[in-house]
């Protein structure tokens, strides 16, 4: 520090005994910049406490790539050209603006009727004789599964794509989001939540009554923000730069001793039931 200046800092000691923390310096000759840093000091050492911090540990919703291209979509296109050659009407319960939807029907000649689960209006006027759905990789689950019950309700004959090939990565994520902002005091949403093709973790965080915060650089955090939370969510999404994640846990772990704990729901399928019992008999029969 140049003996010229005036450097205003505040520290602790972590649990392996380095003081951690964070300064602000000013030219001794200027008045306005050491109000400046006092008060910058002051305003974030007072939301100083022990924390957690919560990450949402989240994979992709969809990560088809045309050189290793998503095994649920080939299974899904797979059932559509069984459907097709049937000469059935293919129901996609999907969502328009998803890449995933490209991927499921490019270069496939077939009847299909794209059904949106968000569309509250929709219409449909199929062969009740001829008509089958699949579910579109990335939609949630939960909300296919209402799409699925209109159509039995409309017709009963329909088929469906085994639900052993449901992609469950959307729910997972949606999943893990909820249970992140519940045992939370605040969550942080990363980077730019309206970019196309990403669940809307606003709504899935803003419905567990947390406050959400979001940011695509850290100097957009205020004091007030994490003022007495003892538990900071952070939902990263696709869109965020890389690096903001670390930034952001660089920052809390200056505002005082920081666990951080990542978090992640996911479903197993098993094997079908009668692959299960065999197995199951085979093993009892082992001594």
């Amino acid at each position: 520090m140049a003996p010229d200046g005036v450097l205003f800092t505040a520290s602790y000691l972590d649990r392996d005994g380095r003081a951690v923390g964070f300064c602000v310096a000013a030219h001794a000759s200027d008045g306005a910049g050491l109000q400046a840093a006092r008060e910058v000091v002051n305003s974030w050492s007072a939301v100083w406490r022990t924390r957690r911090a919560l990450v949402a540990s989240t994979s992709p919703v969809c990560g088809n790539d045309a050189r290793q291209p998503c095994r649920h979509i080939v299974t899904a296109r797979a059932e559509m050209r069984v459907f097709a050659e049937r000469g059935d009407q293919i129901v996609v319960i999907g969502q328009r603006d998803h890449t995933a939807l490209t991927a499921l029907l490019d270069d496939l000649s077939a009847d299909v009727v794209v059904v949106d689960p968000d569309d509250r209006n929709r219409r449909m006027r199929l062969d009740p004789d001829r008509v089958s759905y699949v579910v579109q990789p990335g939609v949630l689950i939960e909300d296919a599964a209402r799409v699925v019950a209109t159509l039995r309700a409309l017709y009963p004959r329909v088929r469906g794509a085994h639900p052993d090939g449901l992609c469950y990565a959307a729910s997972d994520h949606a999943a893990t989001v909820r249970v992140v902002a519940a045992s939370c005091d605040a969550t942080f949403l990363l980077g730019d939540v309206t970019h196309p093709g990403i669940l809307d973790p606003f709504r899935l965080a803003a419905a567990e009554e947390t406050q959400v915060h979001v940011i695509d650089d850290v100097a957009q955090v205020r004091p007030a923000w994490i003022a007495g939370a003892a538990s900071i969510g952070i939902v990263p999404t696709t869109s965020a730069r890389p690096d903001l994640e670390h930034d952001l846990l660089d920052l809390l772990s200056g505002l005082g001793p920081l666990s951080i704990v990542r978090r992640r729901l996911t479903t197993e399928v098993l094997p079908s039931w009668h692959s299960h019992r065999a197995t199951a008999s085979i093993s009892h029969g082992v001594e």
